[in-house]
């Protein structure tokens, strides 16, 4: 075969090992050492972008995107070099490491396993993802929204009052996300929507229009955003103008690992009814133990619409506070 012929079909050969790793067509031009830098420099940038997304609150799908965009000119850089290799390279024996074996273990010891090592730890023990599929997050979260989560056992950072909590429901050994009301040995009273907590009166004050932010209303709903003053803390929640939940706690007073959570939409109360599509909270099954905390809701990581399946993409990345 001729030089040339043999060089372009190398060529080729070595855009295509690049698909599948990104140093492999350095490896194919005979770079063994430079094919193995490559992929290790890819599966370090993979590592930094999951702890980025892990502690900084960089928002996942913007920062997978920039991900995928990186990794893609790497491996054009790196199969144009392979490239100009092989043209410039005068006919020179086969070497040992160019074999499709050789490339197959290359590629799974230096990018394919590492990569899905790191992917399927961080889904173990950094992070997971809830689908909301009802109102109970309302105005803050709707339904369709896939809400990112940071692992964050609550032993090892005790949630506040007002902050997001997933967990897992004692009723259903299913996951939500609900608000902390109520800290470990306070004392809780309520009835309907008055809050009394730890002595105090939880008191409401209209969300403003230049409050909203974020905030979806849709007046078709029947209910009304509020901000609620919970001791120092301020969140939105939603109560309806024509339905009182049918809830009382009278005087409990939590232990020293217990929680109350309530939905932010408060008309939300689940009921025995087989099928609905309600989640449970304290009202139903009483203070919350801690370990049943699996993490905190950080942002939406994906939306869609629930009829059409249509993309929001307005709503992802929106924080979840």
């Amino acid at each position: 075969m001729p030089h040339d012929t043999r060089s372009r079909s190398n060529a080729r050969i070595a855009w295509l090992l690049t698909v599948f790793s990104p140093g492999l067509g350095l490896v194919h031009a005979g770079r063994l050492i430079g094919g193995l830098v490559v992929n290790l420099l890819v599966v370090l940038l993979i590592l930094l972008v999951v702890i980025a997304v892990t502690f900084w609150n960089l928002v996942l799908a913007w920062a997978a995107i920039a991900t995928l965009v990186a990794w893609a000119a790497v491996g054009l850089l790196s199969a144009s070099r392979a490239s100009d290799l092989i043209a410039e390279a005068s006919p020179q024996p086969h070497r040992a490491f160019q074999h499709p074996l050789i490339y197959t273990l290359i590629a799974l010891m230096t990018f394919v396993g590492p990569v899905a090592i790191i992917f399927d730890q961080s889904l173990r023990h950094l992070w997971t993802f809830t689908h909301v599929d009802n109102l109970a997050l309302y105005p803050l979260a709707l339904p369709g929204d896939t809400l990112f989560v940071r692992r964050v056992p609550a032993h090892i950072a005790p949630p506040r009052r007002g902050d997001l909590v997933t967990l897992i429901t004692p009723e259903t050994d299913a996951p939500a996300t609900l608000r902390v009301i109520a800290e470990p040995g306070e004392e809780i009273q309520m009835q309907g929507n008055t809050l009394i907590i730890a002595g105090q009166l939880v008191e409401y004050t209209p969300l403003m229009h230049e409050w909203v932010g974020q905030a979806q209303l849709d007046d078709a709903l029947g209910l009304r955003a509020w901000v609620e003053h919970n001791h120092a803390e301020r969140y939105v929640v939603a109560i309806s103008d024509e339905a009182t939940p049918d809830a009382s706690v009278p005087g409990l007073a939590l232990g020293p690992d217990d929680y109350f959570v309530l939905a932010d939409n408060r008309s939300h109360l689940a009921t025995a009814e087989p099928g609905a599509s309600l989640t449970s909270d304290s009202r139903l099954y009483g203070p919350l133990p801690a370990d049943q905390i699996i993490g905190r809701p950080v942002h939406i990581a994906w939306s869609s619409a629930p009829e059409s399946g249509a993309p929001r993409l307005d709503r992802i990345g929106l924080p979840l506070h």
